[in-house]
């Protein structure tokens, strides 16, 4: 089941556990936290 979600969110298997309502916001906040801005 967890290969269902997986492949739905584009490969996000942690999305699910994650409090966010977009799986983007996700790897956009790891982004923004390495940039120095």
């Amino acid at each position: 089941m967890f290969e269902n979600s997986s492949a739905r969110l584009g490969g996000i298997p942690y999305f699910h556990s994650s409090p966010l309502p977009h799986p983007v916001a996700v790897p956009e906040a790891c982004r923004l936290a390495r940039s120095p801005q």
